[in-house]
């Protein structure tokens, strides 16, 4: 069971003593250094503190004209407690919070994240970051179908939604390009519109609504592969090298317009169910047109559709008020200290 302490304080009128709980297991018997959060209280080694955290080293350095308690100096803080505790143990407990590939979740990667950035503790601020750098990738090679599977944490939509807003807020700028393209495709029209709602700032808020207004163009020079050629006797035509000009013919037709009414329909979604453009055509995709088609077309419609992701990719971070691919990765590389 956890301690408790009961405090008074003098005031004009009466009021009920404070109780305050000492959190366990990081209210250590020998402990010289008191953390209250709230009614939290946390007894811990000063000189460990201090030597992982600047920020403490200097707060610590001025003489303690405050209150004290269980003879220990007393210093109140501001943050969430429940942040507090997960961020003491990340610094106290070596296996609380391991780095990847071994799994962590939204809550301990938030706390740990938030405030590691405040009070400079790079070694865990570097090791959170390389866990949010599993679900927020800066690569286009890294986006398909089972990328989930290279997470090292559970996410729903709310948890993207608040680990963006922590990412602008840690100025780990990278992640935001693909955090924010997937919140265009994953919220409600509505919940855009208020981007204080979502912590977002303006430009980032018009990104998510551009991206909106151009999702039926992106969609279309992403399958543009597909198109009938308006001058068949080109010599750039697809059917310059086909095999089968009437069996490709139909197959590509029949594809066209079912990836048509897919579009039509999830353009005017309003909540989750709109398709990132980046996967309208993945894998299981070429696996069923594969069969449709000859092998020069799938091979030329392979490159044309990597080529066209890769300008849409290029484009992304321009989209949302960032900086290039090319400084977002010098800056994830300065973040993760290397090695990404």
């Amino acid at each position: 069971m956890p301690a408790s302490f009961t405090t008074t304080t003098s005031s004009p009128s009466p009021s009920p003593p404070e109780t305050l709980e000492a959190i366990q297991p990081l209210f250590f018997p020998d402990g010289n250094l008191i953390l209250r959060s709230q009614n939290k209280l946390f007894k811990i080694y000063r000189g460990i503190l201090t030597s992982q955290s600047p920020v403490f080293r200097d707060l610590l350095s001025v003489p303690h004209t405050g209150s004290r308690m269980d003879g220990c100096p007393v210093v109140v803080l501001q943050d969430d407690p429940a942040e507090v505790e997960i961020f003491l143990r990340s610094l106290f407990e070596g296996s609380y919070f391991e780095p990847v590939p071994y799994r962590t979740s939204v809550k301990i990667l938030t706390g740990v994240l938030r405030l590691a950035h405040k009070y400079d503790v790079q070694h865990l601020r570097q090791r959170a970051l390389r866990h949010l750098a599993t679900a927020f990738p800066t690569s286009l090679s890294s986006l398909t179908l089972r990328e989930a599977d290279e997470w090292t944490f559970e996410m729903t939509t709310e948890d993207r939604v608040s680990l963006t807003t922590l990412a602008h807020d840690v100025d780990a700028l990278w992640a935001l390009p693909i955090g924010l393209h997937k919140l265009t495709f994953q919220l409600p029209f509505n919940d855009l519109f208020d981007s204080a709602q979502l912590g977002l700032t303006e430009s980032q808020r018009r990104g998510c609504l551009k991206a909106l207004d151009n999702y039926s163009h992106s969609c279309f020079e992403m399958t543009r592969f597909l198109m009938q050629d308006e001058d068949p006797g080109s010599p750039n035509s697809w059917q310059a090298d086909c095999e089968h000009v009437e069996q490709c013919s139909i197959a590509r037709y029949t594809w066209l317009s079912t990836l048509q009414k897919l579009i039509a329909s999830t353009a005017v979604e309003e909540g989750a169910g709109r398709i990132s453009p980046f996967y309208l055509w993945g894998d299981h995709f070429w696996d069923a047109y594969s069969t449709k088609v000859c092998s020069r077309c799938v091979a030329r419609d392979r490159e044309l559709h990597r080529r066209a992701s890769d300008r849409l990719w290029d484009l992304l971070p321009g989209n949302f008020g960032l900086p290039s691919w090319v400084r977002l990765k010098q800056l994830k590389i300065e973040d993760l200290g290397g090695n990404v």
